[in-house]
């Protein structure tokens, strides 16, 4: 080979390491949890289902929807539930660690549990 086909070689090596970490770089971002913000707690939104018996009364509703990869800081603003959402207290909810509540689909609750703060001290 000649210093031109090296020059070539190591470069189109280099773009694709770049491309490569460009890519998994924009892959973590999009890695968060689905949350949403209630009453100055943040809840992690899941897909199990909650019994519409155990709802008790509306506590509000999702009133702004973030980009994915951002953490909710104000109340009543989502990463991942839509504008409009509802969100009810759940029976024994504030009893237990972590806390719950529910969020509606449809006609279908689902839970959303407390996110544990790992900077407190």
């Amino acid at each position: 080979m000649t210093k031109k086909s090296w020059w070539v070689f190591i470069l189109g090596i280099l773009i694709v390491v770049g491309i490569f970490l460009l890519l998994r770089g924009v892959d973590n971002r999009d890695n968060v949890v689905g949350m949403v913000k209630a009453n100055q707690t943040v809840y992690v939104v899941t897909e199990e289902s909650g019994q519409k018996e155990n709802a008790l009364e509306k506590i509000g509703s999702v009133k702004k929807k973030i980009k994915r990869h951002q953490i909710p800081e104000e109340d009543w603003t989502s990463n991942s539930l839509d504008k409009g959402t509802i969100l009810y207290a759940v029976k024994g909810g504030d009893e237990e660690f972590p806390r719950k509540i529910y969020y509606k689909l449809g006609s279908k609750f689902y839970i959303a549990t407390e996110a544990a703060d790992n900077n407190k001290k």
